[in-house]
């Protein structure tokens, strides 16, 4: 069954994580919306939801398999309270307490850079996790590039000033922004990453080098066999000579075994 706000769906006043309907009227039926949970579903027939909420949950855990897309993205807490809020161009109407759009679309668009740029296959869960890793890095750089920022009133914060409190005096020192820190030890560590995907696929260009250094390596010997049983044909002084050379080509292995697409 596809999702709860199909038509199917429209008498359900419950949905259990169990899969049992439980309609306006009071009738039970059941779903299979949630066999694709990896878990024992009985361990959890008390969970009750509305269709809204069962479609809530089903996003949530289907956005889960792409990692960072489910959790990093913001939850909207209105410009007055977001960290973010100075740049936030929503001016009226805030998603308080709903996912950032801003954040989540960046995410998306980040992610499908990356799979595009990178060739990678979104089915290989090895790269898609580098990949989710990559955005995450981008995202809280960008949060970090707009909280060095500044406001109006304070203008950039590249710098920041420790105060110290004694019984006998006040100090005060300045110090590079802890976020700078950060901002270095994330684009290490997307170098890494960066390098992990060079890696990775040096290695499989070297096993292809060498794979087709043997086919070339083989097609020289099949050629060099051949050559000699032309040889061998040419100097044929009669038809019988020849036709025993010939079958004797149809059977050599080292000729018609050859790899000879490979040949350039």
């Amino acid at each position: 069954m596809g999702g709860v706000n199909s038509g199917k769906m429209d008498d359900v006043a419950i949905i259990k994580l169990d899969g049992t309907l439980i309609k306006q009227d009071g009738s039970l039926s059941r779903t299979k919306m949630f066999d694709f949970l990896d878990i024992d579903l009985d361990d959890y027939s008390d969970i009750k939801m509305t269709p809204q909420e069962a479609q809530r949950f089903m996003n949530h855990v289907r956005r889960m398999k792409t990692g960072v897309s489910a959790f990093v993205p913001m939850l909207c807490a209105s410009p007055h309270k977001c960290p973010m809020g100075v740049r936030c161009p929503l001016t009226e109407k805030w998603p308080v307490g709903r996912i950032c759009p801003l954040e989540s679309n960046y995410i998306r668009v980040q992610t499908k850079e990356y799979v595009q740029s990178l060739d990678v296959d979104p089915q290989n869960t090895y790269e898609m996790v580098l990949v989710n890793e990559l955005v995450e890095i981008d995202l809280l750089g960008y949060r970090a590039n707009v909280a060095l920022s500044g406001d109006k009133e304070d203008g950039p914060r590249l710098l920041t000033t420790i105060r110290t409190e004694s019984e006998e005096k006040v100090m005060e020192s300045t110090i590079p922004h802890p976020l700078l820190e950060i901002k270095e030890k994330l684009n290490k560590r997307r170098l890494q990453i960066l390098e992990s995907f060079a890696v990775t696929r040096k290695e499989q260009y070297k096993k292809a080098a060498a794979l087709k250094q043997k086919s070339s390596a083989d097609v020289s010997t099949h050629l060099a066999e051949l050559r000699k049983t032309i040889e061998k044909m040419q100097k044929a002084t009669s038809t019988k000579e020849l036709g025993k050379i010939v079958e004797e080509a149809k059977t050599d292995s080292k000729i018609i075994e050859g790899d000879w697409e490979a040949i350039p």
